[in-house]
């Protein structure tokens, strides 16, 4: 770690972090279908719209998008994982969809074409900005005036069993990590909507609707005990869990949350409850 939080995330996501998600691409977009769906529903996109989807990943969304926009429209993706982008590139290639682009950059702080864009989307990508208020200006500066801004982001961990339930298995014999301070970049830095309205308000956004998803999600995209625990282990959050752990107590950690998956597992898949909250607002004229 450096005195750079987006340095930091950069590395973070060209390497280690990246890898996983690469890796398990087909089970992020399993595991996150019905947020996708609900995104898709809120955004509203029409053919000729132009798109920036904000850590688009391996490309699920931006793919969605352009496919609604048509040959008339356009979708740039950003993310700061080449890995990543790689597969997004692959993905767009195969689907024959030429009105997509990819771009390894930082939303916060890359220049955007200014006003040159009706959309901004993101699923689960601007939760993890160094300076949530730039990022939010940066945003708000290459929509048109009416453009709409559409998110999702995780409400707090105590109402992601998903994360929670696996999480306070392993707590019997590992600590939990700490998480920082409220706010800081990290999975659940905007799930309070009060500041989330703060921040839009500020960064010139207008008219913000907040609403919920809750839906059952299947953990690491489904599969067997073992491939769902891989899952778990080995991304972000369970790297944080075990990072500091002695091999008996990763070892006892890993199978409290075996048992736990077991215990829930259905033949093909875990299901745990999970929340979201999902925005939409629209930049000021």
């Amino acid at each position: 770690m450096t005195d750079d939080p987006a340095a930091d995330a950069a590395e973070l996501w060209s390497g280690i972090e990246g890898d996983h998600w690469v890796r398990n691409a087909e089970r992020h977009d399993t595991m996150l279908a019905p947020f996708a769906d609900a995104l898709f529903e809120r955004t509203g996109l029409v053919p000729g719209d132009r798109v920036l989807d904000v850590g688009c990943g391996c490309g699920a969304t931006s793919l969605i998008a352009a496919r609604a926009v048509g040959e008339d429209g356009d979708v740039l993706g950003l993310d700061l994982s080449p890995q990543m982008l790689e597969v997004a590139r692959a993905r767009a290639s195969a689907q024959a969809l030429a009105n997509v682009t990819f771009e390894v950059a930082d939303a916060q702080r890359c220049e955007l074409e200014p006003a040159g864009r009706d959309v901004v989307l993101s699923r689960f990508g601007v939760m993890f900005f160094a300076d949530p208020a730039e990022a939010f200006a940066n945003l708000a500066s290459t929509l048109r005036p009416g453009g709409r801004l559409v998110f999702c982001c995780w409400q707090p961990m105590l109402s992601n069993d998903w994360l929670l339930a696996p999480g306070l298995a392993a707590a019997a014999h590992v600590p939990l990590p700490d998480l920082g301070p409220a706010g800081a970049p990290g999975p659940f830095s905007l799930d309070d909507p009060a500041r989330l309205h703060t921040l839009l308000d500020g960064a010139g956004f207008e008219h913000a609707v907040f609403d919920e998803l809750r839906p059952d999600i299947s953990v690491g995209g489904g599969g067997s005990v073992d491939e769902i625990l891989d899952y778990l282990v080995t991304s972000g959050s369970g790297r944080a869990l075990l990072a500091d752990a002695d091999d008996a107590a990763r070892q006892l950690a890993i199978e409290a949350v075996r048992r736990v998956l077991a215990d829930h597992h259905d033949g093909e898949r875990v299901l745990f409850g999970s929340a979201a909250w999902f925005v939409v607002a629209t930049r000021a004229s």
